[in-house]
C-alpha cells in the first residue's frame, strides 16, 4: 500500500475543519489533524507560553476526558524519532491502517519545512494540496470576534497568511495537484465537493459518520452530543453534516451587517488586499458593493 497525504493550507476560519470532517467519511482517509502541534517538532516556539499550543491528545478524546486509543504515548514517541519529514505520514499510516493521511496543519512553514526534506522528492504524485480560501471581510470579522483585534489588523493577517500559503502551493504544484476550496462553495454544496474530490483523488467509498481522532481543529464543528445528555461519550451519527449547513449563512452573510461599505473600502485599500484578492480569484469590488 502506497501512503498518500492531503495537505490543508489557508487561513483559520476558512472551512478547513469542515473540509477535513467531510474527507473523514472516506474509507481510505485518516484525519491526523494539526500535526505541527506535536511538541517534539517544536514548530511554534513563539507560542511556548500558551498551554493550548501543543497537543497530547485528539480533540474528541480531550473533550470527553478519555485516553486516546490512537494518539498514544508510544505513537508520539515514534513520530518524534521520525521527525518533521514525509516519513511521519508512513508512520501514521502503519499505526492506523489507512492509505491517506490528512494533515490539516495549515501552517505554511510546516509544509515548507517538509518540502525541503531530502525524502520529499519520492512523494511526487502522492500529495494533494487543498487551499481553503475565504474572502477578507468575512475572515476579518471572524478573527476580530475571536481575538478582539481591529479589522484592519485582521485583514493584513489575511494577506500575510495567504501569501505564505501560496508559497506552499507553488512548491507542491510541482509535485502534485492543488485544489482551491472556496468557503462559500463548500457551504453551498458540501456533497458536491465530496463527489468531485472522490472522483479526482481516488479516496475510496464513503462510510457512515464515525468519531475521528484528530489533533486540534474546531471542536465546535463536530457532531458531539453534550456531556449533560449522555452517560458516556457518544458520537451522534444522526446529525448530517449537510443538514448542519445553514443556507441563510451560505455566503458568509453575517459580515454584511457588521462591516459597512465605508469600512469595506478602507479595508480593501490596505496594502496587498486587492492584489491578494485577485490572485485568489476574489472579486473585491463586488464584495464592497454587495
Amino acid at each position: 500500500m502506497t501512503t498518500r497525504a492531503i495537505w490543508i493550507i489557508g487561513t483559520p476560519f476558512s472551512g478547513s475543519t469542515l473540509t477535513q470532517l467531510l474527507l473523514g467519511r472516506f474509507a481510505k482517509v485518516f484525519i491526523a489533524g494539526e500535526i505541527d502541534r506535536i511538541r517534539a517538532f517544536n514548530m511554534h516556539p513563539h507560542l511556548e507560553h500558551d498551554p493550548k499550543c501543543y497537543l497530547d491528545s485528539c480533540a474528541y478524546c480531550r473533550a470527553h476526558d478519555l485516553a486516546c486509543p490512537v494518539w498514544t504515548p508510544s505513537l508520539f514517541e515514534e513520530l518524534s524519532s521520525t521527525g518533521p519529514s514525509p516519513g511521519l505520514y508512513e508512520c501514521l499510516a502503519r499505526a492506523v491502517g489507512s492509505e491517506v493521511i490528512l494533515d490539516s496543519s495549515k501552517t505554511p512553514w510546516w509544509f515548507l519545512n517538509l518540502s525541503k526534506h531530502r525524502a520529499f522528492s519520492d512523494w511526487r504524485g502522492r500529495i494533494l494540496t487543498l487551499h481553503c480560501v475565504r474572502h477578507p471581510f468575512a475572515f476579518a470579522l471572524s478573527l476580530a470576534n475571536r481575538t478582539g483585534q481591529p479589522l484592519e489588523q485582521c485583514v493584513l493577517s489575511w494577506v500575510i497568511i495567504n501569501r505564505d500559503a501560496l508559497n506552499v502551493v507553488q512548491i507542491s504544484r510541482a509535485y502534485s495537484p492543488v485544489l482551491v476550496v472556496y468557503h462559500n462553495d463548500l457551504l453551498r454544496d458540501p456533497e458536491g465537493f465530496l463527489v468531485s474530490l472522490a472522483n479526482w483523488a481516488n479516496l475510496g467509498e464513503l462510510e457512515e459518520y464515525r468519531p475521528q481522532h484528530f489533533l486540534g481543529g474546531n471542536v465546535a464543528a463536530w457532531p458531539f452530543k453534550p456531556k449533560s445528555e449522555q452517560s458516556a461519550p457518544q458520537f451522534d451519527a444522526s446529525i448530517d453534516y449537510f443538514a448542519r449547513v445553514d443556507p441563510i449563512q451560505d455566503d458568509d452573510g453575517r459580515w454584511r451587517s457588521k462591516i459597512d461599505q465605508g469600512m469595506r473600502w478602507r479595508l480593501a485599500s490596505l496594502p496587498g488586499v486587492r492584489e491578494m484578492s485577485a490572485m485568489l480569484g476574489i472579486d473585491i469590488d463586488a464584495l464592497i458593493a454587495s
